[in-house]
């Protein structure tokens, strides 16, 4: 195994899923394609196959070009092919899907087992999760080479930042960090080859992955949950006209001010961890500019439920 920072950042999102009602989408989801510089996905819904894209996102968020394409197949033309032998975790699997030649799915090898691959991947039952695929559907495998590295990372009000993430010393040297990433292939104990797990021969059918989800961490809700929630809703209430940062603020000083109106006071730890996360979203110079209007929101609220009372 070697550090694959990518494989870190993608482990933050187990658990994110789609949303299951017809007229709500997963910002995050979305988010995951307009980092490659794909917009049209933002359009339409967190229900399009998904699995390039989170693959990109995780790549593209610590400093590596990805293909920046929706194509999971796209991964067989990218970085440098590894022979299955000498394939470790982290590294990039491409695998066949269906009938179609260019129907695939991808993801990162988490783990091998006789005959399977465990991989962490985007839209595996709907979801972030790492889930099981037999070895006989592989493409290829997959690891980045160094001319693939770029900077600066791209900019997301949703997704964090790998400096967020990362300590300065498992932070990439790329990314200012001490930690050199190995991209050459790194001897290692070859897989046993038997005929279960040879590839080339196309099963009948890929595993279900319901059925062989492999057990993974509980996520538990965070900041950035309660910050997108915020966002969320700010951006209905604005009629999209903002962005997830300045509408989660507009929505969390319409919240306090109702709370406030019926005697409920948020608990300073939770009310200052929430409005700081906002704010580290939006900017300094931006909640400055919009300070004045929120404090004359607030008080307009108050009033008029105080009115109403």
């Amino acid at each position: 195994m070697y550090n694959a920072p990518w494989l870190e950042y993608a482990r933050q999102f187990l658990g994110v899923a789609e949303d299951e009602s017809d007229s709500q989408h997963n910002p995050t989801i979305l988010e995951y394609s307009l980092v490659l510089g794909i917009d049209w996905m933002t359009t339409d819904d967190d229900e399009h196959p998904w699995c390039a894209a989170f693959v990109g996102a995780a790549l593209e968020m610590v400093g590596f070009r990805s293909t920046r394409k929706m194509n999971a197949k796209s991964y067989l033309d990218w970085g440098q092919d590894v022979p299955l032998n000498q394939a470790q975790i982290g590294d990039i699997a491409v695998f066949h899907r269906g009938s179609s030649p260019a129907a695939g799915h991808v993801g990162f090898i988490v783990g091998f087992e006789d005959g399977v691959i465990h991989l962490l991947g985007g839209n595996q039952g709907n979801q972030v999760s790492i889930a099981k695929y037999l070895i006989a559907d592989l493409a290829g495998v997959r690891r980045p080479l160094p001319n693939l590295i770029v900077h600066p990372l791209p900019e997301s009000e949703i997704l964090p930042s790998a400096y967020n993430i990362f300590t300065q010393q498992t932070l990439p040297k790329h990314l200012g960090g001490d930690f050199a990433v190995p991209l050459a292939i790194i001897e290692q104990e070859p897989i046993p080859m038997t005929e279960q797990n040879q590839p080339g021969t196309r099963s009948s059918a890929a595993l279900p992955v319901e059925e062989t989800t492999v057990a993974k961490p509980k996520r538990e809700p965070n900041l950035l949950d309660i910050v997108l929630g915020f966002g969320v809703l700010g951006r209905q209430l604005t009629g999209r006209k903002t962005s997830l940062s300045v509408g989660g603020l507009v929505a969390y000083t319409i919240a306090s001010a109702i709370l406030s109106a019926f005697g409920v006071t948020i608990p300073a730890p939770i009310s200052d961890a929430v409005y700081q996360g906002l704010t580290a979203y939006a900017g300094g110079a931006v909640v400055a500019k919009i300070t004045p209007s929120l404090d004359a929101l607030a008080g307009f609220v108050g009033r008029r439920l105080k009115d109403a009372t």
